[in-house]
């Protein structure tokens, strides 16, 4: 599906969060076909955030957007005279959380979470003209832009805010941007460029139809983590619960109470909680496969397979659980196991026996139908 090419451990040092990068042919299929766009434009238009134009900023919605009533319930309906007039006048459209509504967006991300460890989301972008949408913006999360269809012109401009948090965003920055870009380049069919958050950037299109993704990386920050320790840790301190008071004035010794902090922000166990609370918590989607599972005694694993580990977690431990189940591999299998949780994409049948000479066929099949069925693998 997605061949980067690249080590993960020689992408995190030299590009993650660093610079940009550009993967020449890296989809090698999944490609989504213009009727497969207009069935998602056709699920996600009555969404709250479906489908928008922008063309240097988002239309105002009641120029294309009517609410409708249908069977007593209010549905949020594209005008497609008005859509078809603006896609042809250089507007783009604009999809967020496209891989909620296209299994094939869906799988796409899960490539690139299984490549860089994090959930990953997908938003669409569709133009027929020649006009950028957006002007030169930063993103305040690190983005794969994923050439679907068509070529498109990227104009990219080293940071002048690196690793911008959520709320720091471009918008009245713009005068801040490089003159000169540090990157100039059309992405093909098949593309992926990575962009690190905080680096300047303009999408431009050349006046053919062309459609990408831009799959966001949501990573947790040092803020985050500092968030969780002020909401959920430093409250068991006495040094934290003090008074400030608004009136009169009272002594407090912050150097104490720097030092309780640094000590607490020092202590690895803490973070080590933070993390797995958050492993603990994560849920991956996936697509029901009822032929495989309504009809299991007659259903037959393809040897040439491929499947995917369902989550972006990588390095699980055997008592760590997926999607909150236990992943029913036993020790004796642990090549198995830490294969399926070292891969960073998909996994073929064979690789995966491979590493389970120890049991039959016919136990190994049944295996990988319990992964299944589990949500701990997904068959691609």
């Amino acid at each position: 599906m997605i061949e980067l090419n690249m080590k993960v451990s020689h992408f995190v040092e030299n590009y993650f969060d660093k610079r940009p990068i550009l993967f020449r042919g890296a989809l090698r299929n999944n490609f989504l076909s213009w009727e497969e766009v207009s069935e998602a434009i056709y699920i996600g238009e009555s969404m709250t955030q479906g489908p928008r134009l922008n063309k240097g900023g988002f239309l105002d919605e009641s120029k294309y957007i009517v609410n409708c009533g249908e069977l007593g319930q209010v549905r949020r309906r594209l005008e497609k005279g008005i859509l078809y007039d603006e896609l042809r006048n250089g507007t783009t459209l604009v999809f967020n959380r496209m891989e909620l509504t296209s299994y094939k967006v869906r799988l796409i991300c899960k490539s690139i979470s299984r490549f860089v460890g994090e959930h990953t989301v997908a938003n669409g972008y569709i133009a027929f003209g020649e006009e950028e949408s957006f002007g030169k913006h930063w993103d305040t999360h690190s983005v794969f832009a994923v050439q679907m269809m068509g070529r498109k012109r990227w104009l990219v401009y080293e940071p002048t805010h690196a690793l911008p948090l959520k709320h720091q965003r471009s918008t009245g920055k713009q005068s801040e941007c490089p003159a000169e870009p540090y990157m100039d380049v059309t992405i093909e069919t098949g593309d992926i460029l990575y962009l690190p958050r905080g680096w300047w950037h303009t999408a431009i299109p050349l006046n053919e139809e062309t459609f990408h993704l831009a799959v966001g990386v949501h990573e947790s920050t040092i803020s985050d983590y500092i968030k969780y320790l002020a909401n959920e840790i430093i409250g068991d301190f006495d040094a934290f619960r003090q008074t400030i008071p608004l009136g009169e004035r009272r002594d407090i010794d912050l150097r104490l109470v720097a030092n309780e902090l640094a000590r607490i922000v020092e202590d690895r166990n803490v973070l080590i909680n933070y993390n797995d609370r958050r492993r603990r918590n994560f849920r991956e989607a996936s697509r029901p496969n009822l032929q495989l599972h309504a009809f299991r005694s007659k259903f037959q694993l393809d040897k040439e397979a491929k499947f995917l580990a369902n989550t972006p977690l990588r390095g699980l431990a055997f008592d760590e659980r997926i999607n909150g189940q236990s992943v029913p591999i036993g020790r004796n299998l642990g090549r198995l196991h830490n294969f399926i949780f070292a891969s960073t994409g998909a996994v073929s049948y064979k690789e995966l026996r491979d590493c389970a000479c120890e049991i039959t066929g016919e136990e190994f099949d049944s295996l990988i139908l319990k992964l299944l069925e589990v949500d701990v693998l997904e068959l691609i």
